[in-house]
Parts: C-alpha cells; structure tokens; sequence
C-alpha cells in the first residue's frame, strides 16, 4: 500500500498526516495540468527514483508519497517519472504545483 505523508508544523512539534493512494483524474471537476499516468506508471516511476534517485532541485520539503519499504519520495517529481517513462516525455515538474502533485496522488 502506498500513501502520502504530509508534514505539518507547528510552533512546538512536527506530526505526520498520512493520506491513501487511490483513482481519480479530476478533483472538484477541475481538470488538472498533470499528465495522465497509471498506478502502474507510478510504481515503475518509484522503482526508477530508487536505482537513480533525486535530484537536488526536485526535493520535496512538505509533501512526501510513502512506498511500501517506508522510503518517500517527492510526489511532483514521481509524477514526472512516471510521465517519462510511460509516455516519452522529458522529466519536468514545472507544469503543476505540489498541491496538485499532492491530490493526484492522492485520488490515484
């Protein structure tokens, strides 16, 4: 099972909210900027993250997709994978925002 990790601040403490992967393209019936990836495309994306890592400009530092070791992982930056890998394209975060990175991977 994979989910999403959100650190939350506070003035006093750090605490984790963790949030399911599941399906869906749109959210609030508003179509994102986000490529179009499988759960299939995800999980090849997060095995791809793993032999080759993250690059220092594409590390999150609020939203984290947990894998099933308990490794994280930028989620803007899986999503670029996974668009790579499954259709080509070039690994590029600049189309979508952490926010929306966050709810697709949610909903997916």
């Amino acid at each position: 099972m994979l989910c999403l990790k959100r650190l939350v601040w506070n003035k006093k403490r750090c605490f984790c909210d963790y949030v399911t992967f599941k399906a869906a393209e749109t959210i609030g019936g508003v179509v994102m900027a986000i490529p179009k990836v499988s759960r299939e495309d995800i999980l090849n994306a997060l095995q791809f993250v793993d032999e080759n890592g993250v690059p220092a400009q594409n590390k999150s530092t609020r939203y984290f997709l947990l894998g099933e070791s308990g490794k994280s992982y930028p989620p803007k930056y899986v999503i670029a994978v996974a668009n790579h890998l499954a259709n080509g394209a070039a690994i590029d975060t600049s189309g979508y925002n952490a926010i929306e990175a966050k709810n697709y991977l949610k909903n997916k």
